[in-house]
């Protein structure tokens, strides 16, 4: 699978191993690898390496600014993380009492909530391309946009949760463990998976109604 559950990562290293997983083994082996390996400037600048990886893979996205921030951000994600981690195994081999905590659940969930959380806020020079679009979603997240009704943003934060709750659905049902779930699904009666599959599309209708939208790429 080219997605392997990345909505599960705890980092940012664990998503993108997640996330479109032929497109970053390719950066990985091909830009990253030999630089930072080879004899060049980048040989053990490992910090410089991600930074150029992720401003690459922004440009592969499009030729626009927004994705080239978009790249700059996960690249600084990435050199955080990369830091972060080099530090805190250096407070385990002081002390073990540091390993117990990083196995610990709230440890994980937290983990879990900033890789997600970044990942999504991340994604709006991405969606909006110009630095003023991105700032006007951001005004929208955070409910201060000036004509927006109460009734207006419950009804954006329910769709919100919706989207999340089928996020993880998805994740759940493609899990190795759910093979015979699945297996029943498909074995439902006619009538009943009819119904079914004829919600579904209703669902993906409203919540992704037809547009007149352009390929993202269309930079390229």
């Amino acid at each position: 699978m080219n997605f392997n559950a990345p909505f599960l990562s705890k980092n940012l290293q664990e998503f993108w191993g997640r996330w479109h997983i032929t497109l970053n083994r390719w950066l990985f082996d091909y830009i990253y690898g030999p630089l930072t390996t080879g004899r060049g400037f980048f040989r053990g600048r490992l910090d410089a390496g991600l930074l150029l990886v992720f401003l690459t893979s922004g440009i592969w996205h499009g030729a626009a600014w927004g994705f080239v921030l978009w790249g700059i951000l996960h690249g600084l994600g990435m050199v955080v993380h990369r830091n972060w981690d080099e530090f805190y195994r250096g407070l385990c081999r002081r002390d073990r009492v540091w390993v117990a905590r990083r196995r610990t659940p709230l440890y994980g969930l937290a983990a879990w909530a900033l890789t997600q959380g970044f990942f999504v806020l991340a994604l709006l020079p991405f969606r909006s391309v110009t630095f003023a679009r991105s700032v006007d979603f951001a005004s929208g997240m955070l409910g201060q946009g000036g004509a927006r009704t109460l009734e207006m943003t419950l009804t954006l934060v329910a769709i919100t949760w919706i989207g999340v709750f089928a996020v993880a659905a998805l994740h759940l049902v493609e899990m190795p463990w759910a093979a015979d779930l699945r297996g029943r699904l498909l074995r439902l009666p006619a009538p009943v998976a009819g119904v079914a599959f004829g919600l579904l599309v209703l669902w993906i209708a409203v919540m992704m109604p037809p547009s007149s939208g352009t390929f993202i790429y269309r930079a390229f």
